[in-house]
């Protein structure tokens, strides 16, 4: 085999490389172009429906269940229990002066 046969396989593998890449890209853009009528036609009933505004109550809720999602993945780090060994029955506030807060940042600080 010599020099010029194997620039004559390669000159020929890349043009049939970038021959394949230009009908990929062809058909791409086909494709765009059929699928874009359609989403016009989409948008068009989109805007044809009306808008249901959702109660904040369902975002308080979840806000709630997220809370206590994380004092029971507190609780279960802290204790080194499961999380499914554990059971919350009920959640107050109570005011006697200990402030999580500040002792979670001296603790990081050390």
């Amino acid at each position: 085999m010599s020099i010029l046969e194997g620039l004559e396989i390669t000159i020929f593998s890349m043009l049939l490389v970038f021959t394949v890449l230009v009908c990929i890209a062809l058909i791409i853009n086909i494709q765009t172009f059929i699928l874009r009528d359609k989403k016009k036609e989409i948008k068009a009933d989109k805007s044809d429906l009306k808008v249901i505004e959702k109660p904040e109550v369902i975002e308080e809720q979840d806000n709630e269940l997220e809370i206590v999602a994380a004092i029971m993945a507190a609780l279960s780090t802290c204790s080194d229990v499961p999380s499914d060994r554990l059971q919350i029955k009920s959640i107050r506030r109570l005011n006697n002066g200990s402030n999580w807060r500040d002792t979670a940042i001296k603790s990081s600080l050390k």
